[in-house]
């Protein structure tokens, strides 16, 4: 990405981080992405996801928001604000995976992938180098 899309990139996710505040998600940014966190579950457990926002290569170009997971996966057109946090939300309550569960140590925030346990900023840069 250049400058500019960087500049309109995180512009967006701002917007979006915005939006979800209303949400009673606990939202910050990680590097390039937006990372998404429910309320401790009724077993103290606590599912994220890792919003990023790049450009879309079968779509000309423009930007589009990305959710991780085993492939990262386009979820929205990033001036698609509304469909954007729909489909975060979705993903924020399915039920049966342990991708995407959020740990906070002692060292920082960790989040379980594919990979496995890995540091929140490693995860970051494994999701812009698929995208």
């Amino acid at each position: 990405m250049n400058g500019h899309q960087q500049a309109q990139a995180r512009s967006r996710l701002e917007v979006l981080k915005e939006h979800l505040t209303t949400c009673g998600s606990d939202l910050k940014f990680a590097g390039t992405g937006l990372l998404v966190t429910t309320p401790s579950n009724q077993t103290g457990r606590r599912r994220s996801v890792l919003v990023m926002c790049h450009p879309r290569p079968d779509d000309a170009g423009k930007l589009w928001f990305w959710l991780h997971g085993p492939t990262p996966h386009p979820i929205a057109p990033a001036d698609r604000i509304i469909d954007a946090a729909v489909e975060i939300c979705g993903a924020l309550r399915s039920t049966g995976a342990t991708d995407g569960y959020v740990i906070d140590g002692t060292a920082g925030t960790y989040i379980i992938t594919d990979s496995g346990i890995v540091p929140l900023d490693v995860a970051t840069r494994m999701l812009r180098r698929q995208i």
